[in-house]
């Protein structure tokens, strides 16, 4: 279960959902023009008949010639360059697009371009205890190493359009429209899939925390991660940012202390996890649901949104591990502030040696650190402990940012 991309509806003007009829780009069974609501019964009393005729979307042919930037469209994305026998490349993903994401998308050289993969496969998906299922490292891996490359299942605005040509509803009336809104749209990219993706879809979990949303929506927000970071949905500021769910990524689990970070990659319209330390064979894979800087009660709290309750060694610590976290980023800061000389290496090493005793890597504290002290020693010419910091530093941004690190 991946971190929450945000709930919120967005609520835009003469928003037209637009079906992808074209043939470039759509292989697979089109949408119905009705879809059935996620319950027959009645919305704070108003008629399911009303709610049909008011917010149903019924998709139809895009039209270039008169189509708006903010029209959306549901779209099949195919990649031409990819194995159709690994699962993990997919070469099917169904998307929920504003007009202008899709051009620009699609504007792009050789989109989407072929994955990069390991060559040896580094995970495996298996029972995590109480946690349900999890990955597990299957060989050795060293900082900045790929772990796994994967295109999503589906990717869909985290707070999908709701029309404003609606009859005068009340704000609880409003919100319980927008979650069945937002489950028929589903509905509609499940129809599209092929059965391999639509079973693999509704065999991920949903916290009880979304219960008041149908079983697609749930699914989708307890496992949605970031996705076309580049982009904002049919203008719709904080609330327009893009979700994907999928197959294998949307089954790591958290710590607060993690080994890995997830990254998204628009150019080959996938995700990927790397490495941020060591990692030996048979221990999970984790990733941050959460801000890491936070304390443990501010970490708790915005855990909810997935049913449990962090027992990573972090949370276990209590007291004296929030000061520990909280005195790293206090430190960092000052260390920035240090002028160039012996005592910035001294700050500069302390810190990184006690983000690393704690299972910091992730922070961004740590990358920055790294990279004072490769230009430190490049700039007293000790060239052997220049280049082992800038090795440690070319991992990281391989593993923070998906490239190669420069000093």
């Amino acid at each position: 279960m991946p971190s929450v991309i945000g709930n919120a509806s967005s609520l835009t003007g003469n928003t037209n959902v637009l079906s992808d009829l074209d043939g470039a780009h759509d292989t697979h069974r089109r949408s119905s023009a009705g879809v059935a609501p996620p319950d027959s019964k009645d919305v704070e009393g108003v008629e399911v008949e009303e709610y049909q005729r008011f917010f149903i979307k019924r998709p139809k042919v895009a039209s270039e010639d008169n189509d708006s930037p903010d029209d959306i469209v549901y779209t099949t994305i195919v990649s031409d360059n990819c194995d159709a026998s690994d699962a993990h490349t997919r070469c099917v993903t169904e998307a929920l697009l504003d007009i202008a994401t899709k051009r620009a998308l699609f504007s792009q050289p050789n989109f989407p371009r072929r994955l990069v993969r390991p060559i040896v496969p580094a995970h495996l998906i298996a029972p995590a205890g109480f946690k349900g299922l999890g990955m597990f490292a299957t060989r050795h891996l060293r900082a900045g190493n790929l772990i796994l490359s994967e295109r999503p299942l589906i990717i869909r605005p985290a707070g999908a359009p709701l029309r404003q040509d609606v009859p005068d509803l009340s704000q609880t009336q409003r919100a319980l429209f927008s979650l069945s809104e937002r489950e028929m749209q589903l509905q509609v990219m499940l129809q599209r899939m092929t059965h391999e993706c639509r079973d693999a879809y509704l065999a991920l979990s949903r916290s009880k925390y979304h219960a008041e949303c149908g079983p697609l929506l749930a699914r989708a927000r307890t496992n949605g991660w970031q996705a076309l970071t580049e982009f904002n949905f049919a203008n719709s500021g904080s609330c327009g940012s893009y979700a994907g769910v999928f197959d294998e990524l949307s089954r790591m689990n958290h710590s607060c202390c993690p080994n890995a970070v997830y990254n998204w990659d628009t150019q080959t319209f996938s995700g990927s996890l790397r490495a941020v330390r060591e990692i030996m064979p048979g221990e999970e894979i984790t990733v941050a649901y959460c801000a890491l800087g936070e304390l443990w009660a501010v970490r708790q709290t915005n855990l909810q949104a997935y049913g449990f309750l962090c027992a990573c060694p972090a949370c276990k610590g209590g007291p004296a591990a929030d000061a520990r976290r909280m005195q790293i980023l206090i430190d960092a800061y000052a260390a920035s502030k240090v002028p160039t000389g012996i005592a910035l290496r001294r700050a500069y090493l302390s810190l990184i040696r006690r983000i690393e005793d704690e299972g910091l890597e992730a922070l961004p504290e740590y990358f920055a650190a790294l990279l004072e002290m490769a230009k430190y020693y490049r700039c007293v010419k000790d060239v052997a402990k220049a280049k082992a910091y800038e090795g440690k530093l070319n991992a990281m941004s391989w593993a923070m940012r998906g490239e190669p690190g420069a000093v």
